[in-house]
């Protein structure tokens, strides 16, 4: 379940700014390949960096691939001098073949959209610490401590359960576009229309009121459409979806 994830930055001009990225929420993965080509494009940290970033430079640091093999491991259940057996180095005595090692958690699409290097959340933390430590710290915010892709995916199942419940309901009226209104109805209230824009907090929010109106239409508190729409509209008044 793809989404685009922002990530508020400061340019050297001082007007704020975003980078932004994909990431897989059943996976995991975060596309990494054009998260670093924006840095490189545009972002300068407070350390004031002018070295073009190499990603497959820093993907041979020792911490990352320790990190990388660690992770694979704990993931796949094999043990980590196992993984780095099979390791391959390069003349300065680096491992060359991270992304073979550790399948799991570092993948590479070679053709199509997107193609480049995708790899788990956790080990994009740990690239970007090696890189700069100040936009690390604003990922890991998003990422780790908002648990934005967690977040995402516990909405995605309140919406699952609110489909399931109007099924369920033998007095809600059925047809073919309910499904997509009920939807509409707590959208419509949020200042955010695209999901992949949604702040954690308002997804947090949309989440809950979704969860309720499932509830709340299981148990035939609300048989319709109209009804649905009519207790948003309420939850709007009170101020407790905006």
């Amino acid at each position: 379940m793809s989404l685009i994830i922002n990530v508020p930055v400061l340019e050297d001009n001082n007007n704020n700014a975003l980078i932004s990225f994909l990431g897989d929420s059943k996976s995991n993965l975060v596309y990494i390949t054009d998260f670093i080509k924006q840095i490189n494009e545009y972002y300068v940290s407070i350390r004031k960096r002018k070295k073009t970033i190499r990603l497959d430079d820093h993907m041979r640091n020792k911490l990352f691939t320790e990190s990388a093999i660690a992770l694979e491991a704990d993931l796949t259940g094999n043990f980590p001098d196992m993984i780095l057996s099979e390791a391959t180095k390069d003349n300065k005595g680096r491992i060359a073949n991270i992304s073979e090692l550790c399948p799991t958690v570092i993948k590479t699409k070679s053709r199509g959209a997107n193609k480049g290097t995708w790899m788990h959340k956790r080990l994009v933390l740990v690239l970007l610490s090696g890189i700069d430590g100040f936009i690390a710290n604003k990922v890991q915010n998003i990422l780790i401590e908002h648990d934005v892709f967690g977040t995402r995916n516990k909405f995605s199942s309140a919406h699952k359960l609110l489909g399931d419940a109007i099924e369920q309901n033998q007095a809600f009226p059925k047809n073919q576009h309910v499904y997509c209104n009920v939807n509409k109805v707590v959208k419509n209230h949020l200042e955010y229309t695209n999901i992949n824009d949604i702040p954690v907090e308002t997804l947090e929010k949309r989440k809950q009121i979704t969860e309720e109106l499932a509830t709340l239409t299981k148990y035939g508190f609300l048989n319709s459409y109209q009804e649905v729409k009519e207790f948003v509209n309420t939850k709007v008044i009170e101020g407790e979806l905006i």
